[in-house]
């Protein structure tokens, strides 16, 4: 498709596929095949990335030249530990097989790995995805396939972080260096271990938190950045940020956007707060405590307000880093599936209303994108 049609078409339907028959488990996984179908059957010149991994030069460079090394991720900022991409490269190079073999790799372990990440939250598939698809990770991973492929690896790994087993502990880190080899930015979420011994104290303060962090990164559009450069002497480093800055940069009306997606995650916050019963029991392997009213002992909510905040932090900061929050965002999308409240009315109508202003928003961002070449077209 040469224009944006697809970008507000193609949310809709999956909307009311999923939303028709969300509490039927069939209808998740037929809904993670219709994604695994486009991502794989993406046009060759789709975002900017999918054309670079088909490309014959890199192929040659990762998987004829460049050598799995510590000392190289070291001096390279993590090119060499990304041993999974290496070694997929490789092995197109040396067979000789054709270069969309790449795509079809990194998309079926993105989607394999959100399948069973699913299945560990026991969260509902189609609403899950349907976050998936209207906060931008499923559009994002059409171009960035690689790192959307770690994303979903460190998806599954962080589900080793709700459960109180010690051994869940070690394969929350096992899985994060998985992801690392497929893209080095996944070693950036290695602290998430030690959430599983700490707690947020108030429930009350938590939601403060993160209204502050709305009014600052979101409305305001801080950006931390220049302060770290400041800070911290790294010049070229951010300058090198800079360089790779993909340039769609929010406008009044996307900051109100950007707000009424945060505010409608915060609600999902709020109301699975206010539902909680004293019965519910802590899952982490802190000493079993009650979860009251008042007290943030949970680690979902833990990783909730992580998640959150990060991904808010990023917001106002260039694409290079901002596209680092799809990889707390797609627990979030777990969280929604699995704790909004869909039993009143009314909070079917906020959802298909906030439903209606995110197809919105990620059809002008198709209208954007495709000034500058990234355009929406398939090889079937």
């Amino acid at each position: 498709m040469g224009s944006n049609l697809w970008y507000y078409a193609f949310p809709v339907v999956f909307i009311i596929i999923a939303l028709l028959g969300y509490k039927k488990p069939r209808t998740g996984l037929i809904l993670m095949l219709i994604l695994l179908f486009f991502s794989m059957f993406r046009g060759d010149h789709v975002g900017n990335d999918t054309n670079n991994y088909m490309d014959l030069g890199r192929i040659q460079y990762r998987g004829g030249h460049l050598d799995i090394s510590i000392v190289g991720f070291i001096a390279n900022i993590g090119t060499n530990i990304e041993f999974v991409d290496i070694l997929i490269n490789r092995l197109v190079y040396t067979l000789s097989l054709p270069p969309r073999l790449i795509i079809y790799i990194y998309s079926f372990i993105t989607f394999l790995f959100m399948n069973v990440g699913m299945k560990r939250y026991y969260t509902n598939r189609s609403i899950c995805l349907i976050l998936y698809v209207l906060l931008c990770l499923y559009f994002f991973s059409l171009s960035a396939a690689r790192q959307m492929a770690a994303v979903s690896v460190l998806f599954y790994a962080m589900s080793f972080l709700i459960t109180r087993s010690k051994r869940d502990s070690i394969r929350f880190l096992i899985w994060n260096i998985v992801a690392a080899c497929i893209h080095a930015s996944s070693l950036f979420f290695l602290p998430l271990f030690f959430l599983k011994y700490l707690r947020f104290p108030s429930r009350r303060l938590s939601i403060i938190v993160m209204i502050t962090f709305m009014l600052i990164f979101v409305v305001l559009s801080v950006n931390i950045l220049p302060i770290v450069q400041n800070y911290l002497k790294i010049d070229y480093f951010l300058s090198t940020i800079y360089e790779y800055e993909n340039g769609f940069g929010r406008s009044a009306m996307g900051k109100i956007f950007d707000l009424l997606k945060y505010s409608f995650l915060l609600f999902v916050f709020i109301q699975r707060s206010n539902v909680e019963q004293s019965r519910v029991f802590d899952t982490t392997i802190l000493p079993k405590k009650r979860i009251t009213n008042n007290r943030f002992v949970d680690i979902w909510d833990t990783l909730f307000l992580v998640s959150f905040c990060f991904a808010v932090i990023c917001s106002p900061m260039p694409g290079l880093i901002s596209r680092t929050s799809y990889f707390l965002l797609a627990y979030i999308c777990a969280y929604v599936g699995k704790y909004y409240n869909f039993k009143k009315k009314a909070n079917i109508i906020l959802f298909l209303f906030w439903s209606i202003i995110m197809c919105y928003d990620i059809g002008g961002f198709g209208a954007s994108a495709l000034t500058s070449g990234y355009y929406m077209n398939f090889n079937f």
